[in-house]
């Protein structure tokens, strides 16, 4: 199974540290939101969890 596989399969689980360990280190999120883009793995994994 390739990268971008696992981290279909780990996103539609809702695991998002198991998604997020399939972003290259130098990943940058685009959210239409919000005018910043978020950068870097750990930033984007953070920045994808669901609210507590």
């Amino acid at each position: 199974m390739k990268a971008a596989e696992r981290f279909l399969v780990a996103s539609r689980a809702h695991d998002v540290e198991a998604a997020a360990a399939e972003l290259a280190p130098d990943v940058v999120m685009r959210n239409p939101a919000s005018e910043e883009p978020v950068h870097g793995r750990d930033a984007v994994a953070a920045a994808s969890k669901p609210p507590a």
